[in-house]
């Protein structure tokens, strides 16, 4: 029903679906061209002195947000030439970050030779740099890169990449894993034989740059906010690459891979096998074997025990359930098995590991 003007904020909506079309046309309001006048329009049509109050505090935040941002950038540029952050751990399973930045190049500044332990996708802003990597006979190649182009580094891979003398490049990166990691990286046509990154799609592809220029000027954010927006850049990395047309056979075997993926996320905490899997999905055993390690970079066996050491260390940094029953939970009813499988992913024991990175402290 109606509340009085001076009633509890949380009553001010008759249900919850006005709050959301209320606060978005705030935000529309404030950041279109005509924003005084249509803040004077909205303040007419809203009469409750609530909701006027409301307008008013947002627009006063964010025109010091707006002043604040504006006093360290300059033409919408961070004014020092090197921006980088570092993605705290928080056992994300199937896409994880690690780091990312945005960099304005000296003339012929390199990196390397080195190699990754995880996927590095660097976009160039400006410029023209030269990139060494080898592909996946180990021979070495040389990628003549451009702004509006991209590289792929992947995991062990020996690379080397120069700043053109000059026209140097600026460029921002991202580094990232997971257990998706590889099929996602497939889909957009990238790989060791072919890691630039060409755009069919400008719009897709300027939508993948504002989210990875985003999180490196918000790096403050979140753990789980900074993940929403790398998955809109996976996203937009996936749908703009040039070759992401699959064959028909691969589609097929895509699907098959994501009923096991399904299932072994679903039956993870059971006793499960790679021929259960197999016979789940309708396949021989030594085929599903194949199409699984082509596909996801791993054997299932391998992928099922980190999959369930990665849930473990979940409940293990988030809650107090004993290491027993945290085994339980994750297929393991003998302690015994569940520390030593524990020690061979992670390198410590499930007790020593929990110490280090507990986030749920005992009372």
């Amino acid at each position: 029903g109606d509340h009085e003007d001076g009633a509890d904020c949380m009553f001010l909506f008759h249900n919850k679906f006005q709050l959301l079309p209320f606060i978005l046309s705030c935000e529309r309001i404030i950041t279109c061209q005509n924003a005084s006048k249509n803040i004077l329009i909205f303040l007419y049509l809203y009469q409750n002195e609530t909701y006027q109050i409301f307008i008013l505090c947002l627009v006063a935040f964010w025109y010091i947000s707006r002043y604040n941002y504006n006093s360290t950038t300059k033409d919408g540029l961070d004014m020092s030439d090197l921006l980088f952050s570092v993605f705290p751990n928080e056992n994300f399973v199937d896409l994880g970050l690690y780091q990312f930045g945005r960099e304005t190049c000296s003339p012929a500044h390199s990196f390397g030779p080195a190699s990754r332990n995880h996927y590095l996708f660097h976009y160039v802003l400006s410029g023209t740099g030269l990139l060494m990597a080898n592909d996946s006979q180990g021979r070495t190649h040389k990628y003549q890169i451009h702004s509006g182009q991209g590289f792929m580094i992947f995991p062990r891979q020996i690379n080397t990449y120069i700043a053109d003398q000059n026209l140097p490049w600026e460029y921002v990166w991202i580094e990232f894993d997971g257990l998706r990691a590889k099929e996602i990286i497939e889909v957009a046509g990238l790989s060791p034989d072919t890691p630039v990154y060409h755009a069919s799609s400008k719009e897709l592809r300027e939508l993948m740059k504002d989210e990875m220029l985003y999180m490196t000027e918000h790096s403050g954010e979140s753990p789980f906010h900074l993940i929403g927006h790398l998955y809109l850049f996976i996203d937009y990395l996936s749908r703009s690459a040039a070759s992401m047309r699959l064959s028909a056979s691969g589609k097929v075997r895509d699907f098959y891979i994501k009923e096991a993926l399904n299932y072994i996320e679903q039956n993870f905490q059971n006793d499960i096998s790679v021929e259960g899997i197999a016979e789940f999905c309708g396949l021989n055993r030594t085929y599903f074997g194949r199409i699984f390690r082509e596909t996801v970079g791993r054997s299932p066996q391998e992928f099922v025990l980190n999959y369930r050491m990665a849930k473990a260390a979940e409940l293990l940094k988030l809650t107090q359930l004993s290491i027993r029953d945290i085994g339980n939970a994750v297929g393991y009813p003998n302690q015994l098995h569940f520390s030593r499988a524990f020690k061979n992913v992670y390198g410590n024991s499930p007790r020593e590991w929990r110490n280090q990175n507990r986030i749920i402290k005992q009372k």
